[in-house]
């Protein structure tokens, strides 16, 4: 895993559009990595054709910039785990939360 480029993602135009390839770089993760973000709903993205664009907005949504307020990961919402995946040993269960959805964790 490569290192994320922020200096260069405090400064990009929240309103441009980034293609996949782009926007692994610029995160330091691999093109399947942005895809499997973008399926999951992590990573919002517009699509035209078989090829999808991510705006700059989101690809600073991905890193805590210095300063910002320390962000809560989160799943979209309705997201469940995998069938027969588990908890890692020793995880707990937040608080009010069920056996089927995975909302804040």
């Amino acid at each position: 895993m490569r290192t994320p480029q922020v200096r260069e993602i405090a400064t990009l135009d929240p309103t441009a559009v980034f293609s996949v390839g782009e926007t692994a770089r610029l995160l330091g993760i691999t093109h399947n990595g942005i895809l499997s973000r973008i399926k999951a709903g992590s990573i919002r993205a517009g699509r035209s054709g078989h090829r999808y664009f991510i705006p700059g907005s989101e690809i600073q949504k991905q890193i805590q910039m210095p300063g910002d307020e320390k962000r809560e990961a989160t799943r979209p919402q309705g997201a469940t785990r995998p069938q027969g995946a588990t908890r890692p040993q020793g995880a707990t269960r937040p608080q009010g939360a069920s056996d089927t959805t995975v909302d804040n964790l």
